[in-house]
């Protein structure tokens, strides 16, 4: 046990004698300021572009949906305020959106389940669409008698997307 002992106190000595040399307390504070704060500054900056784009993808997400829901809760109360022109321009604009949304999903996260989630939404919800301008008496029976469930089924759908995406690393940022 002495050999280590002694090669030990030997390590100790040297590097306490290194420490206590103006020129080591320079030489790590250059390495410091050359490598490791920038380095923090880095991560700290890109968890923030991430965040960034998170938010900005989740606003979109419920703009897109909340406004294509919104137009078919119109059919659904037969608002006067909706005209057939507004509900088609809201179905195109939803149309739109539902791509780009699905576009910057397979950017941010190649290869991940969370493209297919969004597919599967998507398709909810043009289906909760087409249901809605049906002129089939028993397809809006449905329509009628589980507007609610199927509404609030999107919304549940959604948040639960919303939250796999929070928790989800964008690729670039990896």
């Amino acid at each position: 046990a002495l050999p280590r002992d002694s090669a030990f106190a030997k390590i100790k000595t040297k590097l306490s004698a290194f420490l206590k040399h103006p020129l080591s307390l320079l030489l790590i504070g250059a390495i410091l300021s050359s490598y490791l704060i920038p380095s923090w500054t880095r991560q700290w900056q890109n968890q923030q572009a991430e965040l960034s784009a998170k938010i900005e993808l989740l606003n979109s997400i419920d703009k897109a949906s909340t406004q294509m829901i919104m137009a078919i809760q119109y059919v659904r109360v037969r608002a006067q305020s909706q005209s057939q022109a507004d509900y088609d321009n809201a179905y195109r604009q939803w149309q739109i959106d539902k791509q780009v949304i699905r576009s910057k999903l397979e950017a941010y996260y190649p290869g991940s389940k969370l493209v297919a989630h969004w597919n599967q939404f998507s398709e909810r919800l043009d289906k909760f669409y087409v249901i809605s301008g049906s002129s089939n008496p028993a397809d809006s029976r449905i329509f009628i008698d589980n507007f609610e469930a199927i509404r609030r089924i999107l919304y549940d759908s959604k948040d639960k997307l919303n939250k796999s995406i929070l928790n989800t690393r964008i690729s670039i940022f990896s």
